[in-house]
């Protein structure tokens, strides 16, 4: 595969595989602050990795919206 084509999503709200097992009776949207954190974050990881080239490739972050699907959903 051609690296330059490569697409990177990343993020610390990644849910489960097939979503919630359990009732919730709420979830809260990840902040904005929180967000910018966890970007900044990952930034400085790839920088210090010699990755940047690869952060240049950053497409997404994974951020809570505020709803869960469960397998009942």
């Amino acid at each position: 595969a051609d690296a330059g084509r490569l697409r990177y999503v990343i993020g610390t709200e990644v849910p489960v595989p097939g979503g919630a097992d359990h009732a919730l009776d709420g979830v809260p949207p990840t902040p904005a602050r929180a967000a910018r954190e966890t970007l900044e974050t990952h930034r400085a990881a790839f920088t210090a990795a010699g990755l940047g080239g690869a952060w240049r490739r950053v497409m997404a972050l994974v951020v809570q919206p505020g709803v869960e699907f469960g397998q009942r959903d």
